[in-house]
């Protein structure tokens, strides 16, 4: 699966240093393999889409010029 991902993280890009085998946590289904700093946020975030888009919203208007 890493392999197929080009051996980098589905979220960021980057090579992981720590692989996680992301599952949706209501079916069970593997997702896709990512770092563990992007896995974790998913759960800190509840694996909520809306909630990480907040997120990235807040981020970009309170951002530095």
């Amino acid at each position: 699966m890493l392999a197929a991902q080009g051996g980098v993280c589905a979220i960021c890009g980057r090579v992981p240093k720590m692989r996680c085998v992301d599952h949706d946590h209501d079916t069970g289904r593997v997702r896709a393999i990512t770092c563990g700093p992007c896995n974790s946020g998913m759960g800190y975030f509840g694996d909520s889409a809306e909630r990480l888009r907040a997120a990235a919203d807040y981020l970009d208007q309170h951002r530095s010029v």
